[in-house]
């Protein structure tokens, strides 16, 4: 598999944008952030247990994740505990933030609950170059305020109609992005698709954020643009909903992610993010509350947008469509097979998707992941 994405990064990256199968999942994301579980195995049982100045709040933390998920019980809180405790021991300049919690979760989720791996790739998150995600979390939370403002940027040039609206509504930006941005949407959609835009973001890197953001905005503009600003609040509230939605949530942000691959950042943008002595003004963020919206779901949304809401598909075509992500309702991994993640072009509703931009790039039909 290394000497495929080696070889390969443009085919490598098509197959991802598809869906990592399950069975493969968790050893592409290893691979691609270069974790090394080995550096840590003398240390993590005794770092993970230390108590610290943030023991206290991740414990308070570890019992708000993942809610929802059945599986993910005492024992998995408790793993989830000693991951953030560990790092909070590793790198006490950052120590823990929320949001970290949800990071952590996903990786014990993908992992099948292995902590020591979960940590490595955690640090290599954190703490590496590539990704330098410790950025978001410490103090000041610096890269964060980037992320805000280049976000800001490009809605003024792609959507300055949304701009003005949210703006005359007197939505602040932090009240969505910061969820977004900290919890890398783990905590804004539903799991299948959160699994589907990690892939990428995991093998192409941060700014990928960037371009989902942007892409949900997009999608749903015509929408946000008709309500204010409490329900426009509810609205991105409620997208975590849909789990078992028709078509499946792994669908939609596979479609998303082919939306978003066209949405061009200028260097100028990427230079601020990568630029630490960029002065950011300070957010604010303040807790609106929220009505009842009655419209249609951000699902019906997307679908619409899509092409989607009024084509039925079999059931057998929902679950490959999900490609290898329709069973991510299961903690454990699934053995290695020939789930392969399945094009577009496979769907009997995808001419409807001629209306978005197409990179032109020939058919991959081959997505089994290589050994």
């Amino acid at each position: 598999m290394p000497q495929f994405m080696a070889e390969h990064p443009e085919r490598f990256s098509r197959r991802v944008r598809r869906g990592i199968p399950q069975a493969f999942r968790w050893r592409v994301w290893m691979l691609r952030v270069g974790a090394k579980p080995e550096t840590f195995a003398d240390v993590y049982a005794e770092i993970s247990e230390r108590v610290n100045t943030w023991s206290h709040l991740i414990q308070v933390d570890t019992c708000r994740t993942f809610p929802e998920l059945s599986f993910f019980d005492e024992a998995m809180q408790r793993k989830l505990y000693r991951v953030l405790n560990a790092y909070a021991v590793h790198n006490p300049t950052v120590g823990y933030c929320q949001g970290m919690n949800f990071i952590v979760g996903l990786l014990l989720i993908v992992s099948d609950a292995h902590e020591l791996e979960s940590f490595a790739v955690l640090v290599a998150l954190m703490d590496g170059p590539r990704f330098g995600l410790a950025g978001l979390y410490r103090d000041r939370l610096p890269l964060l305020r980037r992320y805000l403002r280049v976000c800001d940027a490009l809605m003024i040039d792609r959507m300055p109609d949304l701009h003005e609206h949210f703006k005359q509504e007197n939505l602040q930006p932090a009240v969505y992005l910061h969820p977004w941005f900290l919890t890398l949407f783990i905590h804004c959609f539903p799991l299948p698709m959160v699994l589907v835009l990690w892939d990428v973001i995991i093998c192409e890197g941060l700014p990928v954020l960037l371009q989902i953001a942007i892409s949900t905005l997009e999608v749903q503009r015509e929408t946000l643009l008709t309500i204010g600003l409490e329900d426009i609040v509810k609205f991105f509230r409620l997208m975590k909903s849909g789990e078992n939605a028709d078509p499946p949530a792994a669908r939609i942000g596979q479609l998303l992610l082919r939306h978003a691959a066209h949405v061009d950042i200028p260097k100028h943008l990427l230079d601020i993010l990568e630029n630490e002595s960029v002065e950011v003004e300070d957010e604010e963020c303040e807790d609106c509350s929220a009505t009842q919206v009655d419209d249609r779901s951000w699902l019906d949304i997307f679908s619409d947008f899509f092409g989607m809401s009024d084509l039925a598909c079999s059931p057998p075509e929902l679950a490959a469509s999900a490609g290898a992500t329709s069973d991510v309702d299961l903690p454990k991994r699934p053995p290695p097979g020939d789930d392969a993640a399945v094009s577009p072009s496979d769907f009997p509703w995808a001419s409807a998707l001629t209306q978005l931009p197409t990179d032109g790039a020939a058919p991959d039909r081959e997505c089994r992941m290589p050994a």
